[in-house]
């Protein structure tokens, strides 16, 4: 979370009939390299948002933990349903058993209290993710590839520098992320490191999905 960002000068583009595409480029500045993301929104006109994000890791970073984008959303989107490996927590090394079905839960029962406080709740595999409220007011992200994703009520902000699960506690959003691919666990505590394809080396990684958002039926 040292790493610095820098996005650069926005592109407006209206597309008629087809909506609008804002487009930019961001810099993510690290100690040994910086990151580049190129990211396009298109807004349809059935109010679908189709995002693409176009990653260009270098060569200096050769082990991400992972690599994806991150949204603040509201505190009251708690029900939590997705397509894709679970009901617990996967990784793409500590998958194989999570059943790959519809899976229904909240983003409350998505934290893990570790004994050293630590990121929590991934989800792999996954095609779809839905997140709404008790009056169905919500969103659901579709992947055009296969992704990975977690929700949680604990920035991870808040976890980094935390040694008990004392010293941290909920926050009033859901932080949901969406990820090209997050490192494999490994057994380095009482094995082997992650092995090399559970990895995040340098290269070219692409993360497409659109966002729709879904609204309560209205009664009568």
């Amino acid at each position: 979370f040292d790493a610095i960002p820098e996005t650069g000068k926005l592109s407006i583009t209206e597309q008629g009939d087809h909506g609008v595409v804002i487009s930019h480029t961001t810099r993510i500045i690290t100690q040994v390299g910086q990151i580049r993301c190129k990211t396009r929104y298109h807004l349809t006109p059935d109010a679908a948002l189709h995002v693409s994000h176009q990653f260009q890791v270098p060569k200096a970073l050769k082990d991400l933990p992972r690599l994806g984008v991150r949204y603040r959303l509201k505190p009251d989107f708690e029900n939590l349903s997705w397509y894709g490996r679970g009901p617990h927590e996967t990784y793409v090394d500590r998958k194989q058993s999570g059943r790959l079905m519809v899976h229904e839960s909240t983003v409350g029962a998505q934290y893990v209290p570790y004994i050293l406080p630590q990121d929590h709740g991934n989800l792999t595999d996954v095609r779809w993710l839905g997140l709404h409220s008790d009056r169905q007011l919500g969103i659901t992200v579709t992947g055009d590839q296969l992704f990975e994703a977690s929700a949680s009520h604990y920035p991870k902000e808040s976890l980094l520098h935390a040694f008990h699960t004392y010293e941290v506690a909920p926050d009033d959003h859901v932080w949901l992320s969406l990820d090209v691919m997050q490192r494999g666990l490994g057994g380095a505590s009482c094995g082997p490191d992650t092995l090399p394809p559970y990895r995040l080396s340098s290269g070219a990684y692409s993360l497409d999905y659109t966002l729709a958002l879904q609204a309560p039926e209205r009664s009568g």
